[in-house]
């Protein structure tokens, strides 16, 4: 069994509506290993879209069901008015948040997830909220070498 994935103590956000672009795919939980190829897909797209906030990406889970999410491989807009037909658009509305910080490696994402979940999730006293949750990769995350660390945000039930 893999070493268990040491968590450091989330932070509490309220924040959002956010307005996510990107491109839009369904995987089943047990076969996500095109996810790469699709952030490859969409990373010619970053830099070019209107009202886009550099800097920052997103990998958003969406719609998720027992086998099965949506996940959108985006950046935030201020406005989806200028929006290419190509890229699909998400709102996501105000919410709130435990955001898990990691400093490790991109490999290392499916490990923060089941810590998250399994470990951190129960004994919390906090319930995950039926709504999207996402990854977030800031400035520093090096999306050739996988090195910079991400966040990952839960929401909660009020």
């Amino acid at each position: 069994a893999q070493p268990k994935m040491q968590l450091a103590a989330p932070r509490f956000e309220e924040t959002g509506p956010f307005l996510f672009v990107g491109i839009c795919r369904r995987y089943r939980y047990d076969n996500m290993a095109a996810i790469p190829g699709q952030w490859q897909e969409f990373s010619r797209h970053i830099g070019t879209i209107p009202g886009e906030k550099p800097g920052v990406s997103y990998g958003v889970c969406a719609n998720g069901d027992d086998n099965s999410m949506d996940y959108l491989s985006a950046v935030e807009v201020t406005d989806f008015t200028l929006i290419d037909k190509q890229l699909q658009r998400l709102r996501v509305p105000a919410h709130r948040y435990a955001v898990f910080g990691h400093s490790g490696h991109i490999s290392e994402i499916q490990g923060v997830f089941e810590a998250i979940y399994h470990e951190w999730l129960p004994a919390s006293g906090q319930e995950a909220s039926d709504a999207a949750s996402f990854e977030k990769y800031g400035p520093e995350f090096d999306p050739v070498t996988g090195n910079g660390g991400f966040e990952i945000w839960l929401p909660l039930k009020a």
